[in-house]
């Protein structure tokens, strides 16, 4: 039994009022837990359990979190059991550990100090069961005194005044003065100080009587003027608080109109209906009392939502400044700061234009409404949190606590463990994005933090929340989905997501709203009947999902998106969207490699030496990448290398580039995926190495897709969007606003965009590898297609892609394991993906007319020599016309392969103006490389190695006629200060007569003398 110190009765109850007041004592000693009162275990519910905790309780402490391992157990602070209200125990407490000088802790803390006069008294849970409280005729009955009352000194209990429109309570300001005019103070303080003269006080010159006068002047203009401008200011603020607050709606309303919703409509791009957001009854909803809420529900929705929500006046003013704090960085509202009160009165009091609208004026709007909601059930903010949390949307058309209770768990709200009740607090936010359903991985991510949320609010235990997770862990895994109803639901739930981003959950599930979406509904048929009819094929090869997205990329619309071979199959977790899991995207990256380094001056004539290469890797082992068919196929144009796929060449062109440079060209075409934080900070890479050439990192499908429509549009990037437009339903568009439609972004230059294209498209430049008879060609429509194969050999095959396009359309497709465990050896993009892609685009295709990439007016015809890549010299035999930019051409003939250099008979240097008396014209073998000035000594050492030690290097210079080992001219010519030789005929003189036999005398200096030749004639 409780002592007369713990229970106190301040003041005899009101007739209608049977609520006890509990004064209680802060607690001295720390090991004294409400475990050492109350079990640790709820009992069976037998009554009405009582609601969270008061504002004292809710206050955070220093509590470990689930993550932190080695933090000290903590006891848990359990207010109540499961199904019952605290009673106090039958028993004296028990003598350990021992309590001085104040009684046993049994529930709360009292406040150190007492709070304002004019504070709201927080009424805590009475001791005896309370009489059920009718609805909706709430203001009939007398205020519900849930709680203990704290002992407040000097304080009387206020009453709710039943009365819908009872005045807010105001601050009294007798105790403050209106002015404050300390002249004479002031001119005391700054009179001149008086010198003394002989022990005489000298008299005050009529200077200083003056300036004394302009000082106490100046200080009376200055507070007048300060008295002034806090006038105006009031004035300012009353004017803007009456524009402001014109015609809000009554917040007594709120009850009559918390059911009042227009269920929201997904859209084609034909206007026919995808998706209604909830059924025709306005979705699943069953309005309960609070009292039939699981208290652990109610703890995990105000320690996620609202921590302080039986504390604040309506409103979060740290939460308010962070969010003015960015909208002055952004010129818009972008962070929430929205308490309960503030969710609760945009949800039901404010209409639909002005919920989505982000502006301070209905901001502000919405402070004031939730402050008077507050001020009128200040005695029974329950209340708000019962409507609150009977009027919210958790997800899978489940409308309130009740409904989202009965379709995740098939159980009533009252009866959620801690594990379900985590669970269901995190969704609110974004429903589709945390769904356990389609998305358990993030639905356990979001139980994890509303846990560590209740852990600081000192709700609950490390142990439990521990526990609570690894509940959760098992049924989120067994949880059967709801019955799916929806047309291309990988689609739609993007759709969902998108949309939530915009507007908001709460505005797009209640708000009656029109979303218009760009899917193309043959085009959506077909990307799933294709995959479905492709099954067996994918099986056989070892995998058992696919994807295909489809964008129009004059636009950036997603026509089709189809996540998975089927939607229902637990098997292959078929609910989870691979078009926007991250998955290795293979040599599907290489035509943005090559991309990159034409935007440094390559071209498709760009000689690269495919030879064995070691690439260093810092201190890393070196990078030695080969090719798909293990071969080395020597010097080879860009066009030959990508046209081929070839890895050795990708991997030199992407060390050309830098991969900090290439990823930061990839954010320009939509590869959000790829980032690397060593790139930001010290530009260096610290998660990528040259292996990203051959696609070593993870992008999504629809990411892939976005990349290729750059090449598709002349250079110019379109972010992919699902969504074109969301309407009220009056018509008004809310979604884009006005100037924000999806433009295009000039990423690349247009003309090295269209090179691109014409290689992707070059079925004979691919011919070695591919053959001519291969899946990328599409009958009656240039396309160009890339094919794609992840994995470290051919045994380790994890992701098989082939992303192609045509002016029409942007098909990537992927097939692999959902799980990424590797499909099939030997299998490849090639042979998995591409047959997928081309029966996709050739019935796609069937209906259009066949278009030409368009051409820029910046690219030209040149002819050069195929060996080489440069300008055909004489010697050249195979020629052919490539295409360039106008202003990046091939290399002159002068660097050729053969070239044919002065030669200075007497230093064997390359001969010039400074050696002109013995020079012949020899013929030499050039080793043509490109690349970085550092590596070019690299490269020609390699190159020479391949040419004369091996077999396939010694057959390419027999095929082109080049002599082993290698004759190549000489680096170095004559200069003024070459040593030259001297002759000279000393007998018989010049011009002399012969008339006889002569004898030839003469005399010769030259650093390389062996012998001499004399001739005549």
């Amino acid at each position: 039994a409780l002592s007369a110190a713990e229970v106190a009765v301040p003041a005899p109850p009101e007739p209608d009022d049977p609520t006890l007041t509990i004064n209680l004592p802060p607690a001295e000693d720390d090991d004294a837990t409400l475990t050492d009162v109350l079990p640790a275990q709820p009992a069976p519910r037998k009554q009405s359990p009582p609601l969270p905790l008061t504002p004292d309780e809710l206050k955070p402490q220093e509590r470990p979190s689930v993550l932190d391992q080695d933090a000290t157990e903590v006891q848990p602070r359990v207010a109540f059991s499961q199904t019952t209200r605290p009673k106090p125990p039958t028993e004296e407490p028990p003598e350990e550990p021992p309590i001085q000088e104040a009684p046993t802790q049994v529930h709360r803390p009292v406040r150190p100090s007492p709070p304002p006069d004019d504070a709201p008294t927080v009424m805590h849970r009475p001791v005896r069961e309370q009489p059920k409280r009718e609805q909706p005729k709430r203001e009939q009955k007398a205020p519900q005194q849930r709680r203990p009352i704290r002992e407040q000194p000097q304080r009387e209990r206020p009453r709710r005044d039943p009365a819908p429109r009872q005045q807010p309570i105001r601050e009294q300001q007798s105790h403050r003065p209106i002015r404050q005019q300390p002249v004479r103070e002031q001119t005391s303080r700054v009179a001149m100080p008086v010198r003394e003269k002989k022990g005489q006080p000298r008299p005050k010159t009529r200077k200083q009587q003056r300036r004394r006068g302009c000082l106490v002047r100046s200080l009376i203009a200055l507070l007048a003027v300060g008295i002034v401008g806090i006038a105006l200011t009031t004035v300012g603020l009353v004017i803007g608080y009456t524009s402001i607050a014109n015609d809000l709606p009554d917040p007594g309303e709120i009850e009559g109109k918390a059911s009042n919703f227009e269920t929201a409509v997904i859209l084609d791009r034909n206007g026919n209906t995808l998706y209604q957001l909830a059924d025709p009854n306005f979705g699943n909803r069953t309005r309960v009392s609070l009292d039939d809420i699981s208290p652990y529900l109610q703890q995990a929705t105000i320690a996620t939502e609202d921590s302080r929500f039986y504390e604040h006046p309506g409103f979060d003013i740290i939460g308010i400044g962070r969010a003015i704090y960015q909208a002055a960085q952004e010129r818009e509202f972008v962070s929430g700061a929205s308490t309960i009160t503030q969710q609760l009165v945009r949800a039901v009091l404010l209409d639909e234009e002005e919920r989505t609208e982000r502006s301070f004026r209905r901001k502000v709007r919405e402070i004031i409404l939730s402050a008077e909601l507050t001020r009128r059930y200040a005695n029974d903010r329950d209340f708000i949190l019962e409507l609150y949390l009977n009027e919210i949307y958790y997800g899978n058309l489940a409308y309130g606590i009740e409904a989202a209770s009965q379709t995740y768990f098939d159980k009533s709200a009252a009866d959620l463990t801690l594990a379900e009740a985590s669970l269901l607090a995190g969704l609110p936010q974004a429903p589709a994005l945390w769904d356990p359903y389609t998305a358990p991985e993030k639905a356990l991510g979001r139980q994890t933090e509303v846990l560590n949320l209740m852990i600081s609010e000192g709700y609950i235990s490390r142990e439990e929340g521990l526990a609570a997770q690894n509940e959760a862990i098992l049924f989120v895994e067994q949880m059967t989905p709801p019955v799916v109803t929806i047309r291309y639901p990988h689609f739609t739930f993007t759709v969902l997501q998108q949309a939530e981003d915009l507007l908001g959950a709460q505005a797009i599930y209640r708000g009656g709203l029109r979303i218009h979406t760009t899917i193309d509904p043959a085009a959506q048929e077909l990307a799933e009947s294709t995959l479905a009819n492709a099954r067996p094929t994918i099986q056989a090869g070892g995998a058992n999902n696919g994807a295909i997205v489809v964008v129009q990329p004059s636009t950036g619309e997603i026509l089709a998106l189809a996540g998975s071979v089927d939607f229902d199959d637990e098997a292959i977790s078929g609910q989870v969207n691979m078009a926007l899991s991250p998955r290795q995207p293979g040599s599907t990256i290489k035509p943005l490699v090559y991309l990159s380094a034409m935007e440094l001056g390559w071209t498709p004539s760009t000689l690269i030496w495919d030879v064995p290469t070691s690439f260093p890797d810092g201190t890393n082992p070196p990078y030695e990448p080969k090719n798909y068919d293990d071969e080395f196929h020597g010097p080879l144009r860009l066009r030959q290398a990508l046209g081929n796929s070839y890895n050795i060449t990708a991997g030199k062109a992407l060390e050309f580039v830098g991969v900090c440079n290439f990823i930061t060209n990839m954010q320009k075409v939509g590869l959000a995926s790829l980032q690397d934080p060593g790139c930001v900070e010290q530009g260096t890479p610290r998660n990528y190495g040259l292996a990203l050439s051959l696609g070593g990192g993870g992008i999504t499908p629809l990411e892939m897709a976005s990349a290729f429509t750059v090449l598709a549009n002349q250079g110019r990037f379109i972010a992919p969007f699902a969504i074109s437009r969301i309407e009220n339903r009056a018509g008004d568009v809310l979604f884009p606003q006005p100037g924000a439609e999806p433009t295009a972004v000039q990423s690349v230059r247009p003309e090295h965009a269209y090179l691109l294209s014409d290689i992707l498209s070059d079925n004979n430049a691919r011919q070695p590898e591919f053959g001519t008879n291969n899946p990328l060609v599409l009958a009656g429509h240039r396309a160009a297609a890339k094919t794609g194969t992840s994995g470290s050999d051919r045994s380790d095959v994890r992701d098989a892609w082939t992303i192609g396009y045509t002016p029409h359309a942007v098909t990537a497709v992927w097939i692999g394991n959902t799980n990424n465990e590797p499909i099939g050896e030997g299998q490849s993009g090639t042979r998995l993906a591409a047959p997928i892609w081309n029966s996709f685009m050739t019935q796609y295709h069937a209906t259009k007319q066949p278009l030409d990439f368009a051409r820029p007016p910046g690219v030209v015809d040149v002819e050069i020599c195929a060996d080489s890549g440069t300008r055909p010299g004489n010697d050249c035999a195979n020629r052919r016309i490539e295409i360039f930019a106008e202003d990046q051409l091939p290399l002159d003939n002068n660097q050729d392969f053969i070239q044919n250099v002065p030669i200075d008979l007497w230093t064997n240097l390359r001969a010039n103006d400074n050696c002109t008396e013995s020079v012949i014209e020899a013929g030499f073998f050039t080793l043509l490389v490109s690349g970085n000035d550092e590596v070019i000594g690299r490269e020609q050492q390699r190159a020479r190695e391949w040419l004369e030690t091996t077999s396939a290097g010694q057959r390419w210079a027999s095929q082109h006629n080049i002599g082993l080992p290698l004759q190549l001219p000489p680096s170095q010519s004559c200069d003024e200060n070459t040593p030259r030789p001297t002759i000279e005929i000393t007998d018989p003189q010049a011009n002399s007569d012969i008339i006889e036999t002569i004898e030839i005398r003469g005399s010769v200096s030259a650093p390389t003398f062996s012998s001499y030749q004399v001739e005549f004639g």
